[in-house]
């Protein structure tokens, strides 16, 4: 088969700056950029480069949620439709394993596997960071501890004065009868390894169960209902501190449906009331309009009882916050109108309890 000859008197093919043609790449869903990388090395190259990959993460604007519903049963969502997608290439790792989520930042998201979300990182439990758009996902070294954990709870998120991701851990112990002690270890992804950090000794710091902790402002944020009060651990300076929860706000040790999240960019907490006869229960929904500043809680709703509402910030293009009811249902919450409408979701059928998060999609690799 002969090669046909071009037509000299064709015009020339355009030629494109290598900065335009950068600009554009940048702006293409990851799955185009996975199949683009075949085209020539010099695009194999750059979609790996550092610079790339935060520019193109710079400019995503693609979010989708991760479900995981008990044993076997690990999604990846599309927020429109809500038409799960299996995540395949770590089913090898997890598989016959609940997989809790921890938390997500930059399109990575926080698993860690085994009967109890917040039992540790003991044998049965280890944690993974997952880029759920590519599939990559790195297993993290077992988390030394020379003693036995009672509980263990965990945050992830990005500190820029390092340019490198953080994994937070905050386990108790109990030493002899009555005394925990409580350690804090800090993994990053560039080292691949963890280390222990020396700070100010909390009370028991979180809940016996553990819980993941909720990334705002570069700070992790847990809800300690018992002390009335979360705990936060800055990533740049790697301290705790305290922030109050309302000052007019009651609230029941026992209670459950206790959650912390983020809602449009601001902290905010969900909890069930009861009244002085413990009779009627209701559920209520508070928002820390300015960061750090008591006085600015603000009641946004109110909401026959609940056993749990978790915020997975995120707002649709009908002005719908979703959240995530009971750890079954998506729904979504119009502001202006006061109105709840349920999504239809199919993954819901498969478990009586789910858990989600909200991630981006991105190049970002673990």
């Amino acid at each position: 088969m002969t090669r046909e000859k071009r037509d000299e008197s064709a015009p020339p093919l355009p030629f494109l700056p290598c900065d335009l043609i950068l600009n554009i790449l940048s702006w293409l869903p990851v799955k185009s950029i996975l199949r683009f990388k075949c085209v020539c090395k010099s695009w194999l190259t750059l979609f790996t480069n550092p610079d790339f990959v935060k520019k193109h993460l710079s400019q995503s604007q693609n979010h989708k949620l991760i479900v995981s519903c008990e044993f076997d049963n690990f999604f990846s969502v599309t927020c429109e439709n809500h038409d799960p997608r299996p995540i395949r290439n770590i089913n090898s790792e997890i598989r016959g394993l609940k997989v809790n989520i921890l938390g997500s930042c930059d399109g990575l998201v926080l698993n860690g596997t085994g009967a109890d979300a917040g039992a540790g990182a003991g044998a049965s439990n280890r944690l993974y960071l997952l880029n759920p758009t590519t599939e990559k996902f790195n297993r993290l070294p077992v988390l030394p501890s020379p003693i036995e954990q009672l509980t263990a709870s965990y945050g992830f998120g990005y500190d820029a004065s390092i340019d490198d991701y953080k994994v937070v851990a905050i386990s108790s112990s109990l030493i002899g009868v009555s005394y925990f002690e409580t350690i804090t270890s800090v993994y990053t992804l560039k080292t691949n390894s963890w280390r222990r950090i020396q700070v100010e000794t909390l009370e028991v710091v979180l809940p016996i169960g553990g819980s993941a902790g909720i990334l705002l402002h570069g700070v992790l944020h847990w809800l300690r209902p018992h002390w009335s009060n979360i705990v936060c651990f800055d990533l740049v300076q790697e301290k705790f501190q305290y922030m109050p929860l309302p000052a007019d706000l009651q609230i029941n040790p026992s209670s459950s449906g206790l959650t912390c999240g983020v809602l449009r960019g601001c902290l905010c907490i969900s909890f069930i009331i009861q009244d002085q006869t413990n009779t009627k229960f209701s559920g209520e929904f508070w928002v820390m309009k300015e960061y750090g500043k008591r006085e600015s809680w603000t009641n946004i709703w109110s909401t026959p009882a609940f056993d749990s509402i978790k915020s997975l910030n995120f707002s649709n293009s009908d002005k719908e916050d979703l959240f995530l009811v009971n750890k079954k249902w998506l729904d979504g919450y119009n502001v202006e109108k006061n109105s709840l409408r349920r999504y239809p979701a199919n993954y819901s059928m498969v478990s009586p309890k789910c858990e989600a998060e909200i991630y981006l999609e991105s190049m970002v690799s673990p």
